[in-house]
């Protein structure tokens, strides 16, 4: 196998357009890190001012705070749920392309010092086990804080409506809670699913490399 490109000063087509290939897939990483990072932030921000909002007309419109408890917070957290998720499979999928554009660049290119096009590879390394715990560790904690929030806000709407006796949302309040406590749970794991298939992917281009 040769060590550098072939004789006569040619180079195989399709090296430089790896290269950008790899250098795209880094920056839509770091544009990925970057897009989680503010979806956090603003999600963040929307939560504390809805809860706060629904907290300050508790007692001048129930209906109006026992709607933003069970309906406006559940639905704002499943938001956040599903763009921590996306971002994260975002970066999960370009990282596993980029493990096998370093193979390939490797197995063309085997005189290469070792640390060269490796970083993937060297991350792959960590996660060869089939273990839950060695999906990102960013992502699952984000995910349980989103489900705690959408769960918790329709127990405070549930104390609301039976404190403050709101007629609609009293006699609904428990196919209510049980609806959103379920919608909760499934799209949490439906996004847990989703990244340990993406984990798996991973792990099974590295064993392939």
């Amino acid at each position: 196998m040769p060590d550098g490109p072939p004789q006569g000063g040619q180079q195989e087509p399709w090296r430089d357009l790896a290269i950008e290939e790899y250098r795209a897939l880094r920056a839509e990483v770091i544009a990925s890190l970057q897009g989680q990072l503010q979806a956090l932030g603003l999600g963040t921000a929307a939560i504390g001012v809805l809860a706060a909002g629904g907290f300050n007309v508790w007692d001048r419109s129930p209906y109006g705070a026992a709607a933003v408890f069970f309906v406006g917070l559940p639905l704002l957290a499943l938001l956040g749920l599903y763009v921590w998720t996306g971002e994260n499979a975002r970066i999960m999928g370009a990282g596993t392309h980029m493990l096998l554009i370093e193979h390939e660049m490797r197995v063309l290119y085997p005189g290469m010092p070792r640390n060269v096009f490796s970083w993937e590879a060297q991350l792959a390394e960590k996660k060869r086990d089939r273990n839950l715990l060695t999906i990102d560790l960013r992502f699952v904690p984000v995910s349980l804080i989103y489900s705690i929030i959408a769960i918790g806000s329709v127990l405070v709407g549930r104390h609301l409506v039976e404190s403050e006796q709101v007629v609609f949302f009293s006699t609904a309040s428990d196919w209510l809670t049980g609806g959103v406590c379920l919608l909760v749970v499934a799209s949490l794991a439906l996004c847990l699913r989703q990244m340990w298939l993406l984990h798996n992917a991973h792990r099974d281009a590295a064993g392939r490399t």
